[in-house]
């Protein structure tokens, strides 16, 4: 059973440092930014970076996941096979990335228009259009890696796409005075670069042909993943777009610093989701039982984690961004909710796994179709009155509403033995801990004092609710016996 969390640990720990590069940028990138642009431009930034998201949605049409799951259906031995999945899988995404990007450069100015009021950004639509083909190259080419399992390749993608994309973001901004444009032209270049290289590397495996009775199998698997991804899109980003209607690009501005103090829970959702996968798949072929076994504790061990991570940075939030964005001093309202929502999402990726093992992708789209829909319901009923902080409730109860779901439906399907109870106290934990952070400062001393109290309260409440039992203890201690017996000879 150790091995297999090592295995799994050491692929989380390598794709978190993808994630930890493009996320990790984006926070240091976040201090400088908030003294460049004011927050109305800062939400110009980010409603074109929703767009894009929303773009790469369309693109993908359920084939990234369908791709995954069929490439697992073969063996090593069946490498030809392998290689049509993949470029049948690439060659139908970059089909629709190349019409779909011409289609929204023809109409950047309209666009831009209807976002924003004026065309004034019209140039920025553009460069966020010719960075759909080049980002979803890159993407797909990239999961010929994780596939592979070749995590320090995939890595470099990101290294690439991120470090060079940022740097010339920088430059172009700060340098040149390009302003939001600078902003997509460096990620355009830097997705450019990635995509060349992901693609020296992966086309070994790639075939040279679609396959029409391939694409009906992945289309199968896929396509009620379509309303899924919109539904997760809409559960993700029609917050920012309803806050520009309904409420200011100021607002936008600052629940975007809101959501970036999310990040490092992002990125650790990311890495785990990104390496989750193919290790889940992969086991289930080779030990269905062991897998399962498997899953139920990693439920456990990735919602402690959740928590902890919601906490200290829902606790800590004024000062956090006190320090790296002082100019947004209303963000720190809502990071309490948008962590809370990004645990939620977190936990989702478990109970998934064990609809996708059972094919029963339509389930994706029932309960996230759900979710999607009360939470747009939400975001029209809240953000009127609370501003960004309603946008965020809103997309908080539309993560719990949906984690709810998953859980309910993944139980039915593929009956796992997860520990219940340690899952609700762990979620009461956080629930009682997390709106800490909305104290006031004055005296500053007093608020610390508090908000240090809380970790101390956290570290005694996941002693008592027992994340780590008497198996885990046992492992640690014979791993601490074996590293004292090596140093012994050694000495």
């Amino acid at each position: 059973m150790r091995q297999h969390f090592i295995r799994l640990g050491k692929q989380t720990a390598v794709y978190g440092l993808g994630a930890v590069a493009a996320q990790l940028l984006g926070i240091i990138t976040l201090p400088i930014y908030a003294r460049v642009f004011a927050p109305s431009e800062y939400g110009v930034i980010e409603v074109l970076t929703v767009g894009l998201s929303v773009l790469a949605i369309v693109v993908d049409f359920g084939l990234n996941s369908a791709a995954q799951r069929s490439y697992f259906d073969y063996t090593e031995d069946n490498f030809e096979e392998r290689r049509v999945v993949l470029s049948t899988s690439i060659g139908s995404s970059m089909s629709i990335a190349l019409l779909l990007a011409a289609g929204v450069a023809a109409a950047s100015d309209p666009i831009a228009a209807w976002l924003f009021g004026s065309d004034r950004y019209g140039t920025a639509v553009l460069l966020v259009a010719a960075c759909v083909p080049a980002g979803t190259l890159a993407s797909l080419t990239q999961e010929v890696m994780r596939l592979r399992f070749q995590p320090w390749r995939y890595l470099t993608v990101s290294l690439i796409a991120g470090g060079l994309g940022t740097t010339l973001a920088l430059t172009f901004v700060l340098a040149f005075g390009w302003g939001v444009n600078g902003v997509f032209a460096g990620t355009l270049a830097g997705s450019v670069a990635a995509a060349g290289y992901a693609l020296s590397v992966a086309h070994p495996y790639i075939g040279r042909r679609i396959s029409l009775a391939e694409l009906r199998v992945m289309l199968a698997f896929g396509l009620p993943l379509i309303p899924v991804a919109i539904a997760m899109w809409m559960l993700q980003f029609i917050d920012r777009i309803l806050l520009t209607k309904l409420g200011s690009l100021d607002d936008v501005g600052q629940y975007a610093v809101a959501n970036r103090l999310s990040f490092a829970m992002l990125l650790f959702v990311s890495a785990f989701s990104i390496a989750y996968a193919p290790f889940m798949l992969s086991l289930h072929a080779d030990d269905a039982e062991t897998e399962r076994v498997v899953r139920a504790r990693l439920m456990t061990y990735l919602t402690a984690g959740l928590v902890v991570l919601a906490i200290v940075f829902s606790v800590f939030a004024r000062e956090i961004i006190a320090i790296i964005a002082p100019g947004f001093d209303r963000s720190y309202q809502a990071v309490a909710l948008v962590c809370a929502g990004t645990a939620a999402l977190g936990f989702c990726q478990i109970p998934m796994a064990g609809i996708s093992i059972s094919r029963r992708t339509k389930l994706f789209a029932y309960y996230s179709t759900i979710a999607a829909v009360v939470n747009l319901g939400l975001n029209v009923l809240l953000i009127p009155a609370w501003g960004q902080v309603g946008a965020a409730a809103a997309t908080a109860a539309g993560y719990l509403l949906l984690a709810l779901l998953y859980y309910r439906g993944a139980q039915r399907v593929a009956p796992t033995p997860y520990a219940t109870s340690k899952l609700i106290a762990l979620a009461g934990l956080g629930a009682a801990l997390m709106p800490i952070g909305l104290i006031g400062d004055d005296p500053l001393w007093l608020a610390l004092l508090v908000k240090l109290g809380a970790l101390v309260v956290l570290a005694i409440g996941l002693r008592i609710i027992g994340v780590i039992g008497p198996e885990e203890i046992g492992e640690l201690r014979a791993l601490i016996g074996r590293a004292r017996n090596v140093r012994a000879v050694s000495a």
